[in-house]
């Protein structure tokens, strides 16, 4: 599980921006958490166009990829980033997490990171058991490691553009491999390029080896495209088209005449779009992880995506899966309440961002937050300047 993490002196954030997603409330309701944990299963972010909200994924997305895949740059290749408005000075990064045994280890993660002109400047990783005081177990400045718990000192060469992480998944060694398998159970809309559509193009195939994930999908389906009957995945034999290509779903309506079979080009954007993203949340909720996602609410009405947000609860929700997402709808506010929403606003070009469970004022559970939010009282609205 993520519980935190943060950044300073990258994209629009110059100061830092910290991200929780642990309740640290004693008024938090026990159905808001994960299982007996104090972690929030998923955020909303909130605020107006340009305040910092997609960059704020950006970040975690950037901690994620830079730690699982950097190995995979060019030896002389710039690690991918933008400090504040393109700035020589370095850029720091943190992520604490847990893996999924947390609950029988009591074991926290500590990852610390500064970047420099395109290279790592430090690195250090850090393990806290139950209540004792974090400990170091990796630490790296510039060229020089001291590592106390992957047994690394064997000469592993650590390229000053690639992480340590996943330096040690290339080398394959064993202890990394909870963390690799950590790390490959975030997906991301998002990434340095801004967002895209949350996809697979082999999505249709997964569904075509996977006929139980396919019907659960149309059961789901069918709850909010009422027409929707079933959905088939066909291949075609075409030797044309490469192998992972071939396969495309048709979808089953129920009509007065009976049924009728239609491609994927003939429905609308939003049963488009759950066909694709269904997948990721029933992997995520089955296997646990993290989901990112900007605009969730984007081609699909409020109340799905309520009906989405509904499923990270404990009954529906044993690995402990979280999600972060981005909204322009208000409305999805009321769902998060103030423990698991962020507003985001900009002043002369820098980004910063509070959770509604810092705002000082009392405000109680049941209240609409949603109202307070559109009447201005929680910020993060847009400051339109007006016409002369």
């Amino acid at each position: 599980m993520i519980i935190e993490y943060g950044a300073k002196n990258c994209f629009s954030f110059k100061d830092w921006l910290q991200i929780s997603f642990e309740a640290t409330r004693k008024d938090v309701p026990k159905d808001y958490k994960i299982g007996d944990t104090d972690v929030l299963p998923y955020l909303c972010l909130e605020g107006s166009n340009a305040s910092g909200k997609t960059n704020a994924l950006k970040v975690i997305y950037f901690i994620i990829s830079f730690a699982r895949n950097s190995f995979d740059n060019k030896p002389e290749e710039k690690i991918s980033y933008d400090t504040f408005f393109n700035n020589e000075e370095k850029a720091d990064f943190f992520l604490t997490f847990t893996l999924d045994d947390y609950l029988k280890t009591g074991i926290k993660y500590y990852y610390e990171f500064s970047l420099k002109k395109g290279k790592v400047f430090s690195e250090s990783f850090s393990e806290k058991i139950g209540s004792k005081k974090a400990k170091k177990i990796f630490i790296r400045n510039k060229s020089k490691v001291e590592d106390k718990y992957f047994n690394t000192n064997m000469g592993i060469k650590f390229r000053d553009n690639v992480s340590f992480f996943s330096t040690l998944f290339q080398y394959e060694i064993d202890k990394s491999y909870p963390f690799k398998s950590y790390f490959n159970k975030i997906t991301s809309n998002v990434n340095y390029f801004g967002s895209s559509k949350l996809s697979h193009e082999n999505i249709s195939k997964i569904y075509y080896d996977n006929p139980n994930l396919l019907k659960i999908t149309v059961q789901e389906l069918s709850r909010f495209d009422l027409g929707l009957v079933n959905i088939v995945i066909e291949k075609s034999e075409d030797p044309s088209i490469p192998e992972d290509k071939r396969y495309y779903p048709i979808f089953v309506h129920k009509t007065e005449e009976g049924t009728c079979k239609l491609t994927e080009y003939s429905q609308s954007a939003g049963t488009i779009k759950l066909y694709y993203i269904l997948l990721y949340f029933l992997s995520l909720m089955m296997n646990g992880g993290l989901l990112i996602m900007d605009e969730i609410d984007r081609e699909l009405h409020d109340e799905i995506v309520s009906d989405l947000l509904s499923k990270f609860n404990n009954t529906n929700n044993p690995k402990g899966a979280q999600l972060i997402f981005t909204s322009h709808n208000s409305r999805l506010l009321d769902d998060a309440k103030k423990y698991r929403s962020y507003f985001f606003e900009k002043e002369n070009g820098e980004s910063f961002c509070y959770r509604g469970d810092e705002i000082p004022l009392k405000i109680r559970n049941e209240r609409s937050l949603a109202a307070l939010y559109n009447n201005g009282d929680l910020g993060g609205r847009p400051n339109i300047a007006k016409e002369e």
